[in-house]
């Protein structure tokens, strides 16, 4: 699998392809704006540990980009697991207690600012 990271005066940007942890996309997401990572299950429901040793679920994905200090995570590469009514919620609320950056699940076209969202001020 691959891994890229890309800065800029604005900040810094980390795309995985499909891997599991890997001490080597550690070292390269560390301290980065938005790191886009897959997400391919929900911890706990791996089909088997072979599987699970090349991909990430949920809970695998919060403890790396929380070490990692991702100021930004995006969620991508979801299988229909997470299509089911409440689950994505469910998703952010665990992910959540562990990861302390901000949580995006990926979309096409979806825009995230390198810096996180910010409140805009109602008129």
């Amino acid at each position: 699998s691959y891994g890229y990271r890309l800065c800029r005066c604005e900040g810094s940007f980390v795309y995985s392809g499909d891997t599991g942890p890997s001490r080597q996309l550690a070292e390269l997401a560390q301290g980065c704006d938005v790191l886009v990572h897959m997400c391919h299950y929900l911890t706990g429901t791996a089909p088997s540990k072979t599987f699970s040793a090349f991909t990430m679920g949920h809970m695998e994905l919060a403890r790396f980009a929380q070490e990692a200090q991702a100021r930004n995570l995006v969620i991508t590469h979801v299988t229909e697991q997470f299509d089911r009514p409440g689950m994505r919620e469910q998703v952010i609320r665990e992910v959540g207690e562990v990861y302390k950056g901000n949580i995006f699940f990926g979309e096409d076209l979806l825009e995230i600012p390198v810096h996180g969202p910010k409140a805009v001020r109602l008129d």
